[in-house]
């Protein structure tokens, strides 16, 4: 049957180019690899930073860091930009890096938003999918703030929260704005709780529990990570917990301070196994599907002080630059690009039509050039 393929497929090969070939060739090679019926085997590409981690980086399905960048702050939340920047938010700020994934010391920082003498900030999110407007959350003694400002450092809104909590560390951790324009705010301190304030500052909800995110799902519901009381909440809209993962829920793992948590698309949950405080064993980040399954967990190389991690599986579009053949150098520089799969990239997916398309050479070894 295999020949049968490969005979139909080459009395076309003058019909189609030599890219769409290449893009045949690597479709029977997943089917070979992966057949009808076989179980998938659960792996991601993921974005981590964390306190007392010392790094952020990007990790690769293998395990292996496919970027790592030696900042020793205490980056509880970081994200990768549709730009290609990264933003994380550190004890005393928010900040962008223009990665260099080739060699991190080139890293460039593009933007410094530091928070004023006394206060700390611990969150940071991308507002409308630019990647020059943040969502902030400031702490200090006696009063949070909730910052909405861009890379020109103008704040388009500040509500102040005077009686958040006291001390600056034991306030604010993540801060989301959800579709609805109302925020949830994670209050770090004991006893502390996850509230939900409307676009003026009003408090709306107090949730059951809280301590370090909550996240706004499609369902309406609010998914929630509790830190030192050693559990993932989901509540309903009425504030009833509909789901939960508790301490020892997982074979194998012991949940530690729980810290950021993501719902992925398949219903499965990312839960961040933090250790800075004791009671945590397994994996540093963890996928365990709705009837507490672990399915995945990041590599046991990493330690548990992962506090932040973003997935990155969806290949993020590449901007194809067009070079004459007289470049063919720098397309073989650019062999090294990996599939899912973990086979090298050919050459001739490079080349339609007589040129040679390669992606900028600062763009993430890892991710799939997509050509128009």
């Amino acid at each position: 049957m295999e020949g049968v393929l490969l005979m139909a497929m080459s009395s076309r090969e003058k019909t189609i180019s030599r890219g769409f070939r290449t893009m045949c060739r690597i479709c029977c090679i997943a089917a070979i690899l992966c057949p009808v019926g076989a179980p998938a085997q659960v792996t991601h590409r993921v974005l981590i930073s964390g306190c007392n981690l010392g790094y952020l980086a990007i990790v690769g399905t293998n395990g292996q860091f496919e970027w790592k960048n030696n900042d020793g702050s205490v980056a509880c939340d970081s994200w990768l930009l549709p730009n290609g920047n990264i933003v994380y938010s550190y004890s005393f700020g928010a900040k962008i890096i223009k990665p260099n994934f080739q060699n991190s010391a080139l890293d460039v920082v593009v933007w410094d938003h530091r928070t004023k003498s006394g206060g700390e900030t611990h969150s940071c999110q991308p507002l409308d999918g630019s990647s020059s407007k943040f969502l902030i959350g400031e702490s200090f003694d006696t009063v949070s703030y909730i910052v909405e400002v861009d890379t020109a450092n103008k704040e388009w809104k500040r509500i102040a929260l005077p009686h958040f909590g006291s001390g600056a560390h034991g306030q604010f951790r993540q801060v989301r704005k959800t579709p609805e324009g109302t925020y949830l705010v994670s209050q770090e301190t004991t006893s502390g709780r996850a509230f939900e304030y409307d676009s003026t500052g009003k408090l709306l909800r107090t949730f059951p529990d809280g301590r370090y995110s909550a996240q706004r799902l499609a369902n309406g519901n609010t998914l929630i990570a509790c830190g030192d009381n050693h559990r993932v909440i989901e509540v309903d809209r009425n504030n009833q917990i509909v789901w939960q993962v508790a301490q020892t829920d997982i074979s194998g793992i012991s949940l530690g301070f729980v810290a950021e948590v993501v719902r992925l698309s398949n219903g499965n949950t990312l839960i961040c196994n933090w250790g800075g405080h004791g009671g945590s064993s397994g994996a540093a980040v963890i996928e365990v599907t709705q009837d507490k399954t672990l399915v995945w967990s990041l590599a046991a190389t990493i330690p548990n002080y992962v506090a932040s991690v973003k997935v990155l599986d969806t290949p993020v579009p590449v901007i194809i630059t067009p070079v004459l053949k007289a470049s063919r150098e720098l397309a073989r520089q650019q062999r090294g690009l990996r599939l899912a799969i973990g086979h090298s990239l050919p050459p001739e997916f490079f080349t339609i039509q007589g040129r040679i398309y390669v992606p900028p050479l600062s763009h993430p070894p890892a991710i799939m050039a997509i050509i128009p």
